[in-house]
């Protein structure tokens, strides 16, 4: 919701808190259904969020649940994506 004049509402919200830690737009082919797709890292929610930009917002949101807590997230050359655990536990994860 707007705030005040010279403020603009959000494209996108989300009805649950995923508390959002990192971003990226996967432009890889190993996932291929995923080429183009926005990837949101995700605390709270244990896992990736996965939706397609468009420019009214995200479309075809899911949550890829992991079962941790997804401090970042990157793309490898290779198209893999690289996953910071997070908390005492915390490895690197690749997922290919």
């Amino acid at each position: 919701p707007r705030t005040g004049p010279r403020l603009t509402a959000a494209l996108e919200s989300f009805p649950l808190a995923i508390s959002p830690s990192s971003l990226t737009f996967y432009t890889g082919s190993l996932f291929a259904k995923w080429s183009g797709d926005v990837l949101i890292g995700g605390l709270s929610s244990q896992g990736i969020l996965r939706g397609k930009p468009a420019s009214d917002g995200v479309h075809d949101m899911e949550l890829v649940y992991l079962g941790f807590r997804v401090r970042d997230i990157a793309q490898a050359p290779d198209g893999s994506l690289l996953l910071l655990r997070d908390g005492a536990n915390g490895a690197l994860i690749r997922l290919t």
